[in-house]
């Protein structure tokens, strides 16, 4: 009798272990990584490669990508613990290049935090906003007060008006935009952009793994970065992380 209790006891056990050390997905459940040992501020930039990745994911592949303002929590937790078991696969020379000896992160491309907004020359809309004023427009209110949104910026010219938005929330910026142009008097809005390229990750959710590229780029990267190297990874659903190949410049050539 006392071996059925211990039975159930660590079959219960196992079954809750289990159910909170992984991250559910359509195409999968991948084990949760330990970030316990990482710093808070390396944590916070994988989280925002992580979200980045996730909302290059939903443009990728949902159809109702534009209508999301919120980012997939589901993409964003794959993204997330993935990233960190390369991190923390410091056996493998080539995950240790990536995210020690040249810590490479997403560049901004989709950019969060900032869009700049197109308005009627003598909008309501622009004298209240420009003094970070309510509108009046409840609809439109909420929306900038749900995702805290303050305005830090303005132009005026002869046909129309222009003012910047910014938020320190991590959204889709896009969705946001569609939104806007919604309301009466708005022209047009858009997410602010980052000019040239430079180190990036490239990610993608597949059935059995998430694959990844790490570029190191250098050189003219006004134009596009002259010079790259590549890495390739996949991490798979029990965390375990295969470097698959480099391409590109050696690393020589950098120095």
């Amino acid at each position: 009798m006392k071996k059925i209790i211990l039975s159930i006891l660590v079959i219960s056990f196992c079954f809750t272990y289990c159910e909170s050390n992984v991250v559910d997905s359509e195409e999968g459940r991948l084990v949760k990584a330990d970030d316990s040992n990482i710093i808070d501020s390396v944590k916070n930039l994988y989280k925002v490669d992580a979200y980045r990745l996730a909302l290059r994911e939903m443009k990728r592949s949902d159809d109702n990508y534009l209508e999301q303002i919120e980012i997939s929590e589901e993409y964003y937790k794959y993204y997330y613990n993935s990233l960190i078991h390369i991190y923390n696969a410091v056996n493998i020379s080539e995950a240790d290049s990536v995210a020690h000896l040249f810590p490479i992160h997403s560049f901004p491309n989709p950019y969060f935090y900032q869009i700049i907004v197109k308005v009627e020359k003598n909008s309501e809309i622009f004298k209240k906003i420009i003094n970070n004023e309510p509108t009046g427009i409840i609809e439109f209110d909420s929306l900038l007060s749900k995702y805290n949104f303050i305005s830090n910026s303005s132009f005026e010219f002869s046909t129309a008006n222009y003012f910047g938005l910014r938020t320190e929330e991590i959204i889709n910026l896009d969705a946001f935009c569609k939104k806007l142009e919604n309301f009466p008097s708005i022209l047009g809005a858009s997410p602010d952009v980052a000019g040239g390229s430079g180190n990036d990750i490239v990610g993608e959710i597949l059935e059995d793994k998430v694959y990844y590229a790490f570029e190191l780029g250098w050189g003219d990267c006004y134009s596009g970065c002259t010079s790259l190297r590549r890495w390739d990874f996949n991490v798979y659903l029990n965390g375990k992380v295969e470097f698959i190949e480099s391409s590109g410049q050696t690393i020589k050539d950098k120095y």
